[in-house]
């Protein structure tokens, strides 16, 4: 591994721990640990790790002070910076101030081996091509020294060694000389600018500004105590503790549910916006479908039906799970076991056909007849939802199409124009 020293800093104890204890499962790396980021730069200033990953809340000097820092003194080295802040505005400025990798909790463990091997293959290729570019300077500077000294004292060049010797060799008959020029400030005083200078009322003026904004402070605070408990960043800082307490417990299904629901959260809570890629909202759904399997102690188990070329398809929103919860909650009521939950999504012309089957207990024609009435008088509050909405956004371009049997399952289709 090309990775051999890392410097980890965060303040939270539980997550700073734990982290170590995962990163030590894939890499044999000295890990020195510190809890903000002012200490993380001394030790990075002692020695130049490999790597550095840092949370981007912490006191004295956040995360994104030190990536923004640390990437001006020492551009090469690797940065992870790990976040609850899942809006695009934050990963921009993140990579604005250099940050190489952006993580975002909670997380599993896999992620970190991913993120893991996919740095050591950049360090390694890093460290390759600075040993390739010092072997070539130092070659290329070989070979001119060769030059030199043949062409001072007429010995004749080695087979390949040709070079040009214009900028190297001077006219014969002047002496060859080496100088050494430096150029050194002796600290002479400069006087400032006249528009630097402040004046007493300046001074007062700046100083009213600063107990004003520090005043603001104060009652943003108050507010943020106040609104905390709504706070989704709050959220998912402890979320991600509890994903930590897990881990550190050898518990990886709780810390797999656990991520499984905050992704959910941190989805739901991303954007405003009516649409979504179709693999974003598979990826939603199917954090879903894990967690209902484990609410119900394997009573189905799921299978995706996907063609890969839509997953680029813009769909509405949050569609996708009402469908899907209408089969476990009533498709699989009376059953045990075995039950199959199918999602296949397919194009049909200039449509987006989207089914849900499950092999579960089935309608028999009289209990369909009601079953459909009820989606289109809102009897069935999730499906008549969906109904609704898609019949609001698509008219005549939505379809929707329920088949069913006693004993042999239901079958739940729509279809909606292809959008990118």
């Amino acid at each position: 591994m090309a990775i051999n020293s890392i410097v980890l800093a965060d303040d939270e104890s539980i997550q700073r721990d734990t982290l170590s204890t995962i990163i030590q499962r894939y890499v044999s790396a000295d890990i020195r640990l510190c809890s903000n980021g002012r200490d993380a730069l001394s030790l990075i200033e002692e020695e130049l790790p490999d790597l550095l990953i840092t949370d981007i809340r912490m006191p004295v000097m956040d995360g994104m002070e030190l990536i923004k820092e640390v990437s001006s003194r020492y551009p090469s080295l690797k940065t992870v910076l790990i976040s609850a802040y899942s809006e695009f505005s934050y990963a921009k400025t993140a990579i604005t101030c250099g940050v190489s990798e952006y993580l975002l909790k909670p997380f599993r463990p896999e992620e970190i081996r991913k993120l893991l091997e996919k740095l050591d293959a950049e360090i390694s290729a890093a460290q390759a091509q600075s040993l390739w570019d010092r072997l070539q300077k130092k070659a290329s500077t070989n070979q001119q020294l060769m030059a030199l000294s043949a062409s001072l004292y007429g010995l004749p060049l080695p087979a390949g060694k040709e070079t040009d010797l214009s900028a190297l060799v001077p006219p014969r008959g002047h002496l060859l000389l080496f100088r050494w020029k430096s150029r050194q400030n002796h600290g002479v005083a400069k006087s400032p600018a006249p528009g630097n200078v402040l004046t007493d009322r300046q001074q007062e003026l700046r100083l009213i500004h600063e107990n004003y904004e520090i005043s603001l402070r104060e009652k943003e605070t108050q507010l943020m105590a106040l609104t905390m408990q709504i706070n989704p960043h709050f959220l998912y800082n402890t979320l991600n503790t509890i994903n930590m307490l897990a881990i550190q417990n050898d518990d990886d299904e709780t810390a797999e549910l656990i991520v499984s629901l905050s992704e959910m959260l941190q989805y739901t809570c991303k954007d405003s916006s009516d649409q979504a890629p179709l693999s974003a909202e598979i990826s939603w759904v199917s954090n879903y479908l894990f967690l209902m399997s484990k609410r119900y102690n394997g009573l189905f188990r799921t299978v995706l039906d996907i063609d890969e070329d839509l997953m680029d398809c813009r769909i509405p929103k949050f569609i996708l799970q009402p469908l899907v919860e209408n089969s476990i909650l009533h498709g699989f009521s009376d059953m045990q076991k075995e039950g199959v939950l199918t999602l296949a999504i397919s194009k049909s012309e200039n449509s987006l056909c989207i089914e849900v089957r499950d092999n579960g207990i089935g309608m028999d024609e009289e209990q369909l007849k009601k079953y459909i009435h009820a989606i289109c008088v809102d009897g069935h509050v999730g499906i008549s939802n969906v109904h609704r909405r898609l019949s609001l956004i698509y008219g005549e371009n939505y379809k929707i199409h329920v088949v069913s049997a006693p004993g042999e399952g239901t079958s739940i289709k729509i279809w909606i124009p292809v959008e990118y």
